[in-house]
């Protein structure tokens, strides 16, 4: 198949999630972040406080997959529950029901990782004393349980918990737990739409050699701009700061002054809008002055661009202005820069470039 033929494919859109606390964290799917949050949510405690939707999703799935009825009375949660063998459990819920007298619900968690647990041992040397005891395996996707002497363990997905969550949470009272819990439907789902095959997925293993011959076209893309950016800057005897291969924008500086500088960002160009943006910043000593600088702006013409204020511990960025790119400005990319640098932001940088000069004598 041709690589233009790719453009008439039906390319599924990309839904980039919400993010969420635990994006913010940096944890979204660390087993045992996500099975302290089971065991906050299902604590006597906080359902007395704030009702029993995490605990109530869950209990329904347990009775529906295992086919027991649980009145629950009372519950114990214990996390990370060390047993005699040296396992570790990561869930343990004493019950006591009002059907079945005391019950142990053993909950193995699973992000990602296989399940290569010993379920055997789990149950042994768990829930002495109890009349009864239900195995889970909480997973992204649905898992092989072997078959275990006197004992059994149900498969529930985490997507599954999160949509029957998902059905409770608009009774959630409290505002703070509503969005805590919205926040861990967020998760869930995320993590199950990661560890499950989709149409974007499926697109890229159908048609693999010409998207990545698209990645490589993408890539080559950058290196002309990047090319052309430089060209820009010989003409206007200034030197280019090396970046990264793929990053999207070039720094651009006069040859003896790097704290006053250019960049030219094309994160649009490659995003399909066809636009670039010039920007003027300053950095280092001139960054210590930044009141100096903007009293300049302040003072003087800047019609056709805009005040920015994109400030950093060691840099600021001050104007800036997007351009439309015509077919035949992409042809010549170094040229419209050239020009558009020359007309629109060097008189403005040039009285930058005075009052950096009067701060250079008044620190000698």
């Amino acid at each position: 198949m041709p690589l233009a033929d790719l453009l008439i494919l039906d390319i599924p859109n990309t839904k980039h999630s919400a993010i969420n606390f635990f994006d913010i964290a940096k944890m979204p799917h660390y087993e045992d972040v996500i099975t302290r949050f089971y065991a906050w949510f299902l604590d006597d405690k906080y359902i007395k406080d704030h009702g029993a939707w995490l605990r109530d999703a869950l209990f329904e799935l347990i009775m529906e997959k295992s086919g027991e009825k649980l009145l629950v009375k009372y519950c114990n949660v214990q996390t990370q529950v060390n047993l005699i063998t040296g396992h570790r459990l990561d869930l343990v819920i004493t019950v006591i029901t009002l059907t079945l007298g005391k019950i142990a619900i053993i909950i193995e968690n699973k992000i990602y990782h296989q399940l290569n647990n010993d379920l055997q041992s789990y149950w042994d040397n768990t829930g002495q004393g109890c009349e009864k005891k239900i195995g889970v395996v909480l997973s992204l996707s649905k898992v092989y349980i072997p078959e275990l002497s006197g004992c059994k363990f149900i498969n529930i997905l985490h997507k599954e918990v999160a949509v029957r969550i998902g059905q409770k949470a608009e009774g959630i009272s409290d505002e703070s737990n509503r969005i805590y819990a919205r926040d861990f439907i967020s998760n869930l789902k995320k993590l199950s739409n990661m560890a499950t095959i989709n149409k974007e997925v499926k697109l890229y293993f159908e048609h693999a050699e010409k998207i990545n011959d698209a990645i490589k076209t993408r890539d080559q893309a950058i290196m002309y701009v990047k090319s052309e950016i430089k060209e820009a800057a010989g003409k206007k005897s200034l030197n280019d700061f090396p970046s990264e291969d793929k990053s999207e924008y070039v720094y651009v500086c006069d040859k003896f002054e790097d704290d006053l500088y250019y960049v030219i960002y094309f994160d649009e160009l490659l995003a399909g809008k066809k636009k670039i943006r010039i920007v003027v910043g300053i950095s280092q000593t001139a960054r210590k002055h930044l009141d100096n600088f903007e009293v300049v702006l302040n003072n003087n013409d800047i019609s056709g661009m805009i005040k920015i204020s994109e400030k950093g511990k060691h840099h600021a960025n001050l104007l800036a202005k997007t351009y439309d790119l015509s077919g035949e400005d992409l042809n010549d990319l170094s040229g419209f820069l050239a020009k558009n640098i020359t007309y629109d932001f060097k008189p403005m940088m040039n009285l930058l470039r005075i009052e950096r000069l009067k701060m250079n004598q008044t620190l000698n």
